[in-house]
């Protein structure tokens, strides 16, 4: 399911209901939310006109990224926000 909003009222909903999980499901799901997005960003890499070394590039940098995205530091610093 796709849930596209502009109303930030949502996302924090979402936020609030993310921090009622544990922290093991909480891993599960940031986990699986950057697979997805992974194969979004490969699916739109395929798909353009791109060169190879370019498009192994962003999939290499998206990985790196992502752990950084899954560290508990990162949660900590959004809720400052």
């Amino acid at each position: 399911m796709t849930m596209q909003t502009q109303n930030p009222n949502v996302a924090h909903s979402l936020y609030v209901l993310y921090e009622t999980l544990s922290d093991e499901a909480q891993q599960l799901f940031l986990q699986e939310l950057s697979t997805k997005q992974r194969h979004k960003v490969e699916s739109v890499l395929k798909k353009s006109s791109c060169d190879p070394d370019m498009f192994e590039s962003a999939l290499l940098s998206e990985s790196a990224l992502a752990e950084d995205w899954l560290k508990a530091e990162e949660d900590t610093a959004w809720l400052k926000i």
